[in-house]
């Protein structure tokens, strides 16, 4: 990062179906081009690109992408009255382990992603101006939500049980003891 400018903020109008709503962004890193953008994350796990991204989409952090150039093309549009699409820019993860060896990956979205997370955003902008255009912002339904187990979380508990069983026989001389 030689060229470019750090920590910068930006603050537009996007149009939605319900008006335009103030939108802003707080990039990282702003390369010098004005189309690249960098956000830096420090990670608490190995920053492997498949499980970073699926922590992004599982809290829904994944619209920050084309938020960010989104933003930065309306600017653009406002500063030179150029129509520039939020895909013209070039947005990149840079994911760093908070622990040694401080590992890193740098993570941009191929074309499906960027699409993906394109549409989660829109609805979410377009929610977002319906909902303040009403005056009201609906929480979940006033009912009682009946949740299970993921079928994930009851297949690692087995594994955990079995796990744990083979310990405990191996403790034993590799007797099962008749607790199994």
């Amino acid at each position: 990062f030689t060229n470019g400018t750090p920590e910068v903020s930006g603050f537009a109008k996007i149009q939605t179906e319900n008006g335009k709503i103030w939108a802003r962004n707080r990039i990282d890193w702003l390369m010098d081009d004005k189309v690249r953008i960098y956000d830096y994350k420090t990670w608490q796990m190995n920053p492997e690109p498949e499980d970073f991204i699926k922590y992004l989409i599982r809290e829904g952090r994944d619209i920050q992408s084309p938020h960010y150039a989104a933003v930065c093309a309306a600017i653009e549009a406002a500063t030179t009255g150029e129509d520039i699409d939020w895909d013209a820019f070039t947005f990149r993860f840079v994911v760093q382990h908070a622990k040694p060896p401080y590992t890193l990956s740098v993570i941009e979205y191929d074309s499906r992603m960027a699409e993906f997370s394109f549409d989660r955003w829109k609805w979410a902008i377009e929610k977002w101006a319906r909902c303040g255009k009403a005056g009201r912002f609906p929480g979940y339904a006033p009912t009682t939500h009946y949740v299970s187990a993921p079928a994930w979380a009851e297949q690692q508990w087995m594994q955990r049980v079995e796990q744990d069983a083979a310990a405990e026989a191996f403790m034993n001389g590799g007797r099962d003891n008749g607790q199994n």
